[in-house]
């Protein structure tokens, strides 16, 4: 057997997805790094090519719950003068909300 004909399978063993067609898929987040502004739906794509970890989210949910604590401008904030009155939201209640709020994955 000649020595070009034993790096066959090597070569077959290399290419033969690209000759088959088959592309390797573009990492999502690489197509919007560096850039200021990017198309919504980029964005959305590469955050749904990390996987979902409940841990994590309930980790940064009660610390941002936490965070709370040490903010002086609650109490402004929920007797708001003009014209902010329609923007007053129960920060708390709306966290406490959506960490218990189960999101399609």
């Amino acid at each position: 057997m000649t020595p070009l004909l034993r790096l066959f399978p090597l070569v077959v063993a290399a290419y033969g997805p690209l000759l088959a067609g088959a592309v390797p898929s573009a990492d999502p987040c690489a197509k919007i790094a560096g850039k200021a502004f990017v198309p919504p739906a980029d964005v959305l794509a590469c955050y749904k090519s990390f996987p979902f970890n409940e841990t994590l989210r309930q980790n940064v949910m009660t610390n941002m719950a936490r965070v709370f604590d040490f903010f002086t401008f609650e109490d402004y904030y929920y007797d708001s003068p003009r014209p902010f009155q329609e923007s007053t939201v129960d920060i708390r209640a709306t966290v406490a909300k959506l960490s218990k709020q189960k999101f399609k994955v």
